[in-house]
């Protein structure tokens, strides 16, 4: 059993429609050089081959991933490597580079990285993620590879990595032994994951609250700020998975007629309730075009007995189990356990409020517990396991 380190949970509210969220999860399987999970705060880019050692392709179907719980197979990304020690100049280690940038007014908290390796006998030995905020010089993790051809999970520890600017991440392999051949791509990468958090530095209006009540007619949305300065509206955006919003309407900004710390009352009715569940968030927006965001609410627009919830998960490591606690649900349920890859890994029927799973065979990683209720509704939860 992975020794457990830390836990993280979020909980997440989905139609029938919709398929498992992403939210502050990055994940590629190598289909495509850009991610699963990306938010609307974040802009990720493509996947980078540097300092390749020769012209193997990027991404080929040779040796196929296999061996850990949650291996996508088919494509994975390939990294001919030099031996020797660490030189991350041009022309030293193999990396597979990724850049970051998160939006304005907002920090990226990079919490953990992982993914499945496969190093051949001349390596490479071992594997370091850095990044360009000291221009790759220390270490952010590393950890020794295994040099056997064969395909193992990679997990960090809990990072401290953030920054508020554009950031460079790379995986390093190094510390290969023997030689090399041109062309011979020893090391392979596949379901690449990393957990991070996009938290807010600060806001240009004081806000005291956002709240939202169900109508027979509607939903009404309320909030209000105690100090406005240069504040031009807000963009009341909606959206149906919490990870896509639209915008539905624009709600002037109150004059500045007196002085600016002084209460401001906003108010819109949505009336266009297309799905059970909606999030909704406000976006500010200043005179000058930089904008922050409100926090987002999760609003219900049938009967809560219809919704599954997840309250609470708790891991046990010395029953090797994972326990979830049901509330306002309707019996019997389904309980779904998937790697991220999306790989189904286990599902039982439930009639009771307190569930467990054994989770004992699971390597460290990244999964999600899938609760479906008998109309289709879902609530999900994800943790990760070191």
């Amino acid at each position: 059993m992975p020794r457990l380190i830390q836990l993280l949970l979020f909980l997440f509210f989905t139609g029938p429609y919709n398929s498992l969220p992403g939210q502050s999860v990055l994940y590629w399987d190598m289909q495509e050089p850009l991610p699963l999970g990306a938010s609307a705060s974040l802009q990720v880019s493509a996947l980078v081959q540097g300092n390749n050692f020769g012209n193997t392709s990027f991404y080929t179907s040779l040796s196929a991933s296999q061996q850990y719980t949650g291996a996508s197979g088919t494509n994975n990304a390939g990294l001919a490597c030099r031996t020797g020690a660490l030189v991350t100049g041009a022309s030293g280690s193999a990396f597979l580079g990724i850049t970051l940038s998160v939006a304005s007014g907002y920090r990226l908290r990079i919490v953990s990285v992982s993914f499945g390796s496969r190093s051949t006998p001349t390596g490479p030995g071992r594997w370091g993620l850095f990044s360009s905020a000291d221009q790759f010089t220390s270490a952010v993790y590393s950890s020794t590879l295994p040099t056997n051809s064969t395909w193992s999970w990679q997990q960090s520890t809990a990072l401290s990595l953030q920054t508020s600017t554009a950031i460079e991440l790379r995986l390093y392999g190094y510390e290969g032994a023997g030689t090399a051949a041109i062309n011979v791509c020893n090391w392979r990468l596949d379901d690449l994951t990393i957990h991070y958090l996009v938290e807010a530095i600060s806001l240009p209006v004081s806000w005291l609250y956002v709240k939202s009540t169900v109508l027979s007619t509607g939903i009404r949305l309320q909030w209000a700020t105690a100090e406005e300065i240069n504040n031009k509206e807000f963009i009341v955006e909606r959206s149906v998975d919490g990870l896509c919003y639209q915008p539905i309407a624009v709600v002037p900004a109150i004059a500045n007629v007196g002085p600016a710390l002084q209460t401001r009352l906003y108010s819109f009715l949505d009336v266009q309730l297309s799905r059970p569940l909606l999030f909704y968030r406000i976006r500010q927006v200043d005179l000058d075009g930089s904008s922050s965001y409100s926090e987002v609410l999760l609003v219900a627009t049938e009967k809560r007995s219809l919704l599954p919830c997840i309250e609470k998960l708790l891991l046990d490591p010395a029953s090797g189990t994972v326990r979830l606690s049901v509330v306002q649900a309707e019996f019997p349920m389904q309980v779904q356990l998937y790697a991220m890859s999306g790989q189904l890994l286990k599902q039982k029927t439930i009639y009771t409020a307190t569930v467990s799973m054994d989770i004992r065979a699971l390597p460290a990683g990244v999964y999600y517990l899938q609760l479906i209720s008998k109309n289709g509704y879902r609530s999900t939860a994800s943790f990760l396991l070191y």
